[in-house]
């Protein structure tokens, strides 16, 4: 893939193969002509200072927050003034070109310059030149054939292929920005280069994975302290945030207003800087195209980047009390989403979101943790909502009505179904429980659920089962390395909860797979407790997956069997195998087995039928 031209050009820099580096970025450069850290690792392959110079200016002009090239730059000689020359007519009598002084182009403007200098005859990218005569005939005349091509495109029907290869073709850059970003992290020797360079990002899903801490610390970037205006305006809805939360205003929160080109860094580096490992999320990818929830090819960077913020358009590290709200300025769209992050800021400041064991890492199972941030999202959705009807100024509403917030924080490439169904149950499922403990007893009634917080995402969905104290059932799962044999390692072991089967049932990666929403949440209604473990084979590249179920009642289970019957049979196309014990299906080198006992269910997903043999002699009773 092209974005891992970048780790392979940092290691030939490293040993001064300057030449094959600068070949591989030239290639990267073709396919991707805006990634300012390309150009910024070609300022160390070309020689020429002023190449160097040119190579810098173009990564900042993508990037004008590329620090290390802004650092580079400063330090390069400058270059002796240009002697004056005079104009000279072109041969065809057109009237020559004059530079003229003006702003720099924009981040739009670079990268066509850029493409036809990456795809030139030479073997090293040029980068772009400075600004020329404002009036840009060529662009123009480039417009119009765009619009054309557009336009010819649109009358076959071919305009949503464009479209997706447009979005394919911005997260691959992306994808190569945040690779780069985590290998210079570090700086490191003459060239600003990492001692070591790993290509392959495959982060985490919903919910954020657990994150194991490392010595090495990625450099939190600094934020310009907003506006007086700006701090008087956040002042006033933070009294007014903690008057409606009944709650008072400790301090020690740092406020920041970030625009939305800065967010990808505010976000990795929280995520590098807390001990977020590539490897980690690699394996939890393996764990959820196993279980079915995404596909093998799914990049989960940018879902784990998002899993850290709000999606409405704001960000706040419990762990560091800052707080950014997304914007180019701070008006009614800010104000109403500042009311939420500081509700956040609040509880935290009186309930200590830190010492919960969900945030930045997760350390007891994700259905605790997942039902841990529906509380916490619910408690500042409502605070919200009550900020907008009581101190929204006619102006502020009017904005917030029209606002429609993005999906996700950061756009991502296609996202698998459970994703998108996943990001909204913090708000949506989790303001509903919040609203039934207010309903109850006002904020006090919703302080005491952080006292008493809530154990799964069944008592979410269900809040009479959390005023009843209805713990999930606890079982074991028994160790698979005897029954395995060697080179198989565990990835996981953990608790999907009722919302985790719900969204097997209904939002697979396999839309054949898909069971009607309805459907779905009957059948993973009746939940009383489960755990799923998948172990993997590096050598062989084949996984492992057993999960057993605890229903409430056996005709609970029934329910969930036969929907995950159907669920098997549709994403296994019908594929079945004989076997009097269970419902079994093999395809693609898996064979998959569902057994029922009582009010339990087992599922097992295997390579072969030696290990599905021999997998069941370690779970007794099934068949």
């Amino acid at each position: 893939m092209n974005e891992h031209l970048l780790g392979e050009a940092a290691d030939q820099l490293r040993r001064g193969n300057l030449a094959a580096a600068r070949s591989l970025l030239a290639k990267h450069l073709r396919a991707h002509p805006d990634s300012a850290e390309a150009w910024y690792l070609l300022s160390h392959a070309v020689e020429e200072p002023a190449r160097q110079r040119e190579c810098l200016e173009q990564a900042l002009r993508l990037n004008p927050d590329h620090a290390r090239a802004r650092r580079r730059l400063a330090a390069l000689p400058h270059p002796p003034p240009a002697a004056p020359s005079r104009p000279q007519a072109s041969s065809t009598g057109a009237a020559p070109r004059h530079r003229q002084a003006g702003p720099s182009p924009g981040p739009s403007a670079g990268p066509s310059r850029a493409a036809r200098r990456a795809t030139a005859a030479t073997p090293v990218p040029t980068p772009a030149a400075a600004p020329t005569s404002p009036r840009r005939p060529w662009l123009w005349a480039a417009a119009f054939s765009i619009m054309a091509a557009l336009c010819l495109i649109a009358l076959v029907g071919l305009y949503p292929l464009y479209q997706q290869y447009r979005i394919q073709e911005q997260t691959a850059q992306a994808t190569a920005r945040a690779q780069l970003a985590a290998a210079i992290a570090t700086e490191g020797g003459a060239l600003d280069l990492p001692p070591s360079w790993t290509p392959t990002i495959t982060p985490t899903t919903t919910p954020t994975p657990s994150i194991t801490p490392t010595p090495s610390i990625t450099p939190t970037p600094t934020f310009p302290a907003p506006k007086p205006t700006t701090l008087a305006e956040m002042a006033d809805i933070q009294q007014q945030a903690a008057d409606l939360r009944g709650l008072a205003d400790l301090g020690g929160i740092s406020s920041y207003v970030v625009t939305r080109a800065r967010v990808r860094s505010v976000l990795e580096s929280y995520f590098y800087a807390h001990g977020g490992l590539r490897e980690e999320v690699e394996d939890q990818a393996r764990v959820l195209s196993t279980v079915g929830i995404i596909k093998p090819t799914y990049d989960l960077l940018t879902n784990t980047l998002n899993g850290l913020a709000d999606n409405l358009g704001g960000v706040y590290f419990p762990g560091t009390r800052q707080l950014f709200v997304i914007g180019a300025r701070f008006s009614g769209i800010e104000h109403w989403i500042y009311s939420h992050e500081y509700g956040h800021a609040l509880v935290d400041q009186h309930f200590n979101l830190g010492n919960m064991g969900v945030y930045p890492d997760c350390l007891q199972s994700q259905d605790r943790c997942k039902a841990i941030q529906a509380l916490v999202e619910g408690d500042a959705t409502l605070l919200m909502t009550q900020w907008w009807m009581q101190y929204a100024t006619p102006a502020d509403y009017q904005d917030i009505l029209r606002y429609t917030p993005p999906r996700f924080t950061l756009p991502e490439q296609f996202p698998p179904p459970a994703m998108v169904r996943d990001a909204t149950f913090p708000y949506e499922e989790g303001l509903a429980f919040v609203q039934f403990l207010h309903d109850r007893g006002n904020w006090a009634e919703v302080d005491s659920a952080y006292r008493r917080l809530p154990d799964s995402t069944e008592q979410i969905l269900h809040p009479a089962k959390f005023l009843a104290h209805e713990a999930p059932v606890e079982l074991e799962a028994p160790a698979l390395e005897l029954a395995l044999g060697e080179g198989w390692r565990l990835l996981e072991r953990d608790t999907m909860g009722e919302w985790g089967t719900y969204l097997l049932l209904g939002y697979g990666a396999d839309i054949a797979g898909q069971l009607p929403d309805g459907d779905s949440a009957a059948a993973a209604a009746g939940w009383g407790g489960d755990q799923y473990q998948v172990y993997y084979n590096d050598a062989s590249g084949a996984a492992v997956l057993t999960a057993q179920w605890a229903w409430d009642s056996a005709s609970d289970a029934r329910e969930f069997r036969d929907a995950m019957e159907r669920h098997l049979a549709a994403r296994f196309r019908g594929a079945a195998v004989q076997d009097t014990r269970g419902s079994c299906w093999a395809a693609n080198q898996q064979l998959t087995c569902l057994f029922a006992r009582g009010s339990s269910v087992l599922w097992l997903l295997v390579p072969d039928s030696a290990t599905l043999e021999a997998l069941l002699a370690i779970y007794p009773g099934f068949p």
